[in-house]
């Protein structure tokens, strides 16, 4: 019994670093494992059981140390979108799985997309421009949370089934708020990824009234100028 707790832990593990970490070199996604001891980052290593929906990942790239960057990818179980018809557009990438220490407490993740944009029937990501846009990773815990918050550039597409396809091209993201004694595991980093985005602006609304009740009011980052070609 002990062998097959042992070889049943073990396999789970090495799932759990094939889903959701893609490190350049071995040695550091084990040190990441022995640093993270809190529920809010254990989402990292050893809660997710299975890789999540392909249509919605991103990876992102840890400068912690800049001369030897280290590299993460998530999936999310859901994504959603909403707009004012206004050229207002806001996406939200959900995740909401228990945390490793402790499975009686969850952990969310969201990515928050804000952007403003006006579709052009038709176009697809090749044809299309890169449109700015504010970007917040936030990882929320029941005693703590981090929010990573930047800027960067996003493709976006409609698609026929009304759903929003998107790639983030390249993004800056910084540590700016913290409530509690969370681990702060990227420092500042680059994030890229991709979703496929169903239309629920009562869900997209209701993620982000609980991130800013946890999080509190979002820093002014800059954003970068668009890329529209003249």
């Amino acid at each position: 019994m002990h062998g097959s707790n042992a070889r049943t832990q073990s396999d789970r593990q090495r799932t759990s670093r094939h889903c959701l970490i893609t490190a350049s070199r071995q040695r550091a996604a084990y040190s990441i494992a022995a640093s993270l001891q809190c529920a809010t980052c254990a989402l990292l290593l050893a809660v997710i059981p299975a890789c999540g929906p392909k249509d919605n990942r991103v990876m992102i790239q840890s400068l912690r140390d800049p001369a030897r960057p280290e590299q993460f990818t998530e999936s999310f179980d859901d994504a959603w979108y909403g707009t004012d018809g206004r050229g207002r557009w806001d996406v939200v990438l959900h995740a909401l799985h228990p945390a490793a220490a402790d499975p009686s407490q969850t952990i969310q993740q969201i990515v928050h997309l804000r952007l403003f944009w006006r579709p052009v029937p038709g176009t697809t990501f090749a044809e299309s421009s890169q449109t700015d846009a504010v970007i917040t990773y936030a990882l929320i815990s029941p005693a703590t949370a981090i929010g990573y918050d930047g800027a960067g550039f996003v493709y976006l597409e409609l698609d026929r089934r009304g759903g929003l396809r998107g790639r983030v091209e390249s993004s800056t993201l910084k540590p700016h708020r913290r409530v509690g004694e969370p681990i702060d595991l990227f420092g500042d980093s680059r994030l890229t990824g991709e979703f496929l985005a169903r239309r629920d602006s009562g869900r997209v609304s209701q993620l982000l009234s609980e991130m800013a009740r946890r999080l509190g009011p979002r820093p002014d980052v800059p954003v970068p100028e668009s890329k529209d070609p003249m």
